[in-house]
């Protein structure tokens, strides 16, 4: 016996346990995760906006604690 691909051109009709137990669920579970997805994202670019308005302490490498203004003269 051979297993082929199922056909695309002509799609099954999909019974009930498919629709409860496997399309559902995985329509559900992607919206979710592209949501967290984008939260995430959203959070990171929104904490990365609020950062960069205070001065001192950064999370960007070139403006750390130890960051001054180079046309003040230190004695």
């Amino acid at each position: 016996m051979t297993k082929t691909i199922p056909s695309l051109y002509c799609p099954q009709d999909i019974t009930w346990p498919q629709l409860l137990f496997v399309v559902l669920p995985a329509s559900i579970l992607s919206v979710v995760l592209v949501t967290l997805t984008l939260a995430v994202l959203a959070m990171w670019q929104f904490t990365s906006w609020v950062w960069k308005f205070f001065d001192g302490i950064s999370i960007y490498s070139h403006r750390g604690a130890d960051y001054h203004d180079r046309t003040r003269q230190d004695p």
